[in-house]
């Protein structure tokens, strides 16, 4: 659960898909733990530049089944959400009678062998049901300046993200980690 102090912003730190899962988490959690008409967080979402691998490159399922792959730390999606099969029957099912042959085939190759950028077309469809249920809870903001350090104090549980140009922000961390159900 995530531990709010009136007043602080929460940032996710972290890049590439367990960032974007780390995102999609909090923003679920505010979102069906605050009241509306309450204080806005400000979410700063940290990219840390980590290499990503090409678009085109297989994702690696590590054994789990595309109807269960999803972002969450829970089991199963919450309400709202889907499974990254789901998602890929959703889309094919949306263009019914409208594919050709090379079409269709493409989304059963979407489920069989999952690519670094099929999995990001979900994820960010994920990012985008995240943000509008905590649209009126929540301020995202993306920060991509070069990060020089990440401090965390563990006596006040507030980090210290440091910029290349001197600047720096204190924050409540959300430091990003891959959720069970996401293979990688």
């Amino acid at each position: 659960m995530l531990r709010l102090i009136k007043g602080w912003p929460v940032a996710i730190i972290g890049s590439g898909h367990a960032g974007i899962a780390a995102v999609i988490n909090t923003l679920v959690e505010i979102a069906t733990t605050r009241t509306s008409g309450a204080d806005v967080i400000k979410v700063l979402v940290v990219d840390t530049k980590n290499p990503q691998p090409e678009p085109g490159a297989p994702y690696p399922m590590n054994g789990i089944n595309p109807d269960d792959l999803h972002p969450f730390m829970t089991p199963r999606p919450p309400p709202g959400f889907v499974t990254y099969g789901e998602y890929v029957r959703r889309m094919a099912d949306a263009l019914e009678g409208r594919l050709t042959d090379l079409g269709e085939q493409m989304f059963d190759d979407a489920l069989e062998n999952p690519t670094y950028q099929s999995i990001s077309l979900y994820l960010e469809d994920a990012v985008e049901r995240a943000i509008t249920a905590a649209v009126d809870k929540v301020d995202v903001v993306t920060d991509e300046r070069q990060l020089s350090d990440v401090r965390l104090d563990r006596q006040s549980g507030l980090a210290r993200v440091e910029y290349a140009d001197g600047s720096h922000v204190l924050v409540l961390p959300v430091v990003a980690e891959r959720p069970p159900h996401m293979g990688g």
